[in-house]
């Protein structure tokens, strides 16, 4: 019987031969992938139309959405790690790259401007929004004019001010918004037990001087209220 076997090297980090690679090479690696899978599996369920990762850098968490999505549309406005994103998902038409900045304007990439409504009219209503865009999320969220279903962004909660003004926009787009939020990168677990309001989430953070979270925010969509 011939037993098949994992290359010597990964050949890409988006085959299912480098997922087995991992088991066999970096057994503690593939854990945390697989567990970072579950949470978003877990968090997003098993229909989801539409993601937008804005920030999407290399691709890491762009390649494991589109695991969990019909369609991701990838946004990085650094142009070596767009074309990096073009090249690597260039045969997967599940994946758009856009090399854009989200309503941020920033001489060092010198990349076009566009905002979350433009991206909506363009691909549709995302089931999840995650924002990592280089310090950009108040502005990319200002470009956001209704509620979305989920959406998450990375924040400092010692910058309270910047903290404040994002939930208060989001509260602002659906005052029945609930919040939850994770300190590990990868994420694998909520850090509450419930979604809880706005003044909830920043009274909790707030007591336990975390020097990273990233912030979930679940809503109603305006096109479902």
């Amino acid at each position: 019987m011939i037993r098949l076997r994992p290359p010597a090297l990964p050949v890409s980090p988006y085959s299912i031969w480098y997922d087995a690679y991992l088991w066999v090479r970096r057994p503690k690696l593939a854990l945390r992938k697989a567990r970072e899978f579950a949470f978003y599996r877990g968090l997003l369920g098993t229909h989801v139309r539409l993601i937008f990762d804005i920030g999407a850098d290399a691709g890491h968490k762009t390649n494991l959405f589109r695991r969990l999505a019909r369609c991701v549309v990838a946004v990085e406005p650094d142009p070596a790690s767009y074309e990096l994103l073009c090249q690597r998902f260039r045969k997967i038409q599940a994946v758009q790259p856009r090399r854009a900045t989200i309503a941020h304007p920033d001489a060092a990439f010198n990349a076009p401007v566009t905002t979350l409504d433009a991206l909506i009219r363009e691909f549709g209503v995302p089931d999840y929004i995650r924002l990592d865009n280089h310090g950009a999320e108040l502005s990319a969220l200002r470009g956001l004019r209704t509620a979305m279903k989920l959406i998450s962004f990375r924040c400092n909660p010692a910058s309270s001010q910047q903290l404040n003004a994002m939930v208060d926009l989001l509260v602002a787009r659906d005052q029945n918004a609930r919040f939850n939020y994770v300190i590990d990168e990868p994420p694998s677990r909520l850090e509450m037990d419930e979604w809880v309001s706005a003044s909830d989430l920043l009274g909790h953070v707030r007591s336990h001087g975390y020097e990273y979270i990233e912030v979930l925010c679940r809503s109603t969509p305006a096109h479902q209220q």
